[in-house]
């Protein structure tokens, strides 16, 4: 039977989810039409609302039990479907720790279908070139399970050696984070929140640098030092939250020392991306902590309280025909059996399609005539995948170049020869498929006959 309101409880848990939902819009950055169709502005409203609206879970809570009392429909938070109440989503530990009901729950059974999807993505990404690293993060469960209330289920333990051993078959390279993690004990965890601590985190990066530096070694990387300092935080327990008993974390975090994170300039593409969860938010400082042990400038390519999918899914559209050559993927180990594969990841992996290209200046006639030795090319280009990375121009002469541009692109002050000259344009996209247009070109200098 479902748990019963009053009519002042529910007129309190209505008041109390509003009143929420209005801060989120106050914290929330400026709507514009480029941000909403691409989807920027709603992951940055989702980022304010994860970490800088006070009293976040409350209203989460307070949510849960409206859809509950209307629709009779418990929704799914993070990937787990609550059922009467909120609550059951947490589970209390000894010395007043706490625990997301999922660590207890995953099994290699449940986590195929992500585990095959990973490693699909990361051929996927192989095929564009792209070096990935993925970063198995083990749960809180797992690197203290003294203090759970009862032992881990012997299905439940198998599963990070396992779902390992699994992606490391299927061709994936995995950073086993295990080790380091247990090392740190109850200093790797928040007690009353899912994430790392800054320690667990810096942890995890010294962990996963060694893979990063040799990639970028084998790439010729230049490297350039990147200098982190501490800085106190405090964050509202997530965890905590969940259960309406808020209470804080105090710690120090660390942060880029330069406002550019290393690189030469604030607008310069890093070698390296960090595709991540929430566990990847600044919060925690993995992140600075990456770029100081591998000497290099990292992007942090976040999208937190959504589970492990989402960030790559829109790092694979936002990035499109700029992938970076390295991506540091983090996946925690809870979210494998509770986060479902999404239906758009599956349409980016099937598109086989090659990109299209057009030119439309000169006009596509059979033979443009032109008046001198050079001729200026204008066109577009589109692809429905990984989008357009490259366009690039060839004369049968044996010139070439890149065209500025992508989508619109142009050519500038291609050369001809006298006579015929056949000029190509080949649009390259994410993954490397091609397709080509052609224009004849004729040049007669003047004065001379044809």
């Amino acid at each position: 039977m479902r748990a019963r309101f009053s009519g002042a409880a529910f007129l309190l848990v209505l008041a109390i989810g509003s009143a929420v939902t209005s801060t989120a819009a106050a914290f929330g950055p400026r709507m514009t039409l480029a941000g909403l169709r691409s989807g920027s502005w709603a992951r940055s409203y989702d980022d304010r609302l994860e970490h800088r609206v006070p009293l976040r879970f409350a209203g989460i809570v307070t949510w849960f039990a409206i859809t509950c009392k209307l629709i009779g429909d418990c929704p799914v938070y993070e990937g787990v479907e609550v059922s009467e109440q909120p609550f059951n989503l947490v589970i209390r530990g000894g010395n007043g720790w706490l625990f997301y009901r999922d660590e207890v729950r995953v099994t290699m059974e449940g986590a195929q279908a992500n585990i095959a999807a990973i490693a699909n993505v990361v051929e996927y990404l192989k095929a564009a070139h792209v070096h990935v690293v993925v970063v198995l993060v083990p749960s809180k469960a797992r690197v203290v399970p003294d203090l759970l209330p009862s032992p881990l289920t012997p299905a439940t333990r198998a599963v990070y050696p396992a779902a390992r051993a699994e992606l490391e078959a299927r061709g994936v390279l995995v950073v086993d984070i295990e080790p380091a993690m247990r090392a740190l004990g109850s200093d790797a965890y928040l007690p009353k929140d899912t994430h790392w601590t800054a320690i667990g985190a810096r942890a995890a990066a010294e962990a996963t640098a060694p893979y990063v530096r040799t990639i970028l070694d084998t790439l010729a990387v230049p490297r350039v030092p990147i200098d982190v300092k501490p800085a106190p935080i405090t964050i509202q327990a997530n965890l905590a939250g969940l259960l309406a008993e808020p209470a804080t974390e105090s710690f120090t975090t660390f942060q880029f020392a330069a406002p550019t994170g290393g690189a030469a300039t604030a607008t310069e593409e890093p070698a390296v991306a960090v595709v991540g969860t929430s566990y990847s938010h600044e919060n925690w400082g993995f992140q600075p902590s990456l770029a100081h042990a591998i000497g290099a400038p990292v992007l942090n390519a976040v999208t937190g309280g959504q589970g492990f999918w989402p960030p790559m899914v829109a790092y694979l559209i936002d990035h499109a025909g700029r992938l970076n050559p390295i991506v540091v993927w983090e996946v925690p180990e809870r979210h494998l059996e509770v986060i479902p594969v999404p239906s758009d990841l599956y349409q980016l992996l099937d598109d086989t399609t090659p990109p299209s290209v057009a030119i439309s200046t000169p006009p596509p006639t059979t033979t443009y005539v032109a008046s001198s030795g050079m001729v200026q090319l204008q066109g577009v280009a589109s692809d429905k995948g990984m989008g357009v990375r490259e366009v690039r121009w060839s004369t049968n002469g044996g010139a070439s170049g890149t065209a500025a541009g992508t989508v619109n692109w142009s050519a500038s002050n291609v050369p001809i020869v006298v006579g015929d000259t056949v000029v190509t344009v080949t649009a390259v996209d994410g993954a490397g498929r091609r397709s080509s247009a052609t224009l004849t070109v004729r040049y007669i200098p003047s004065g001379r006959a044809q």
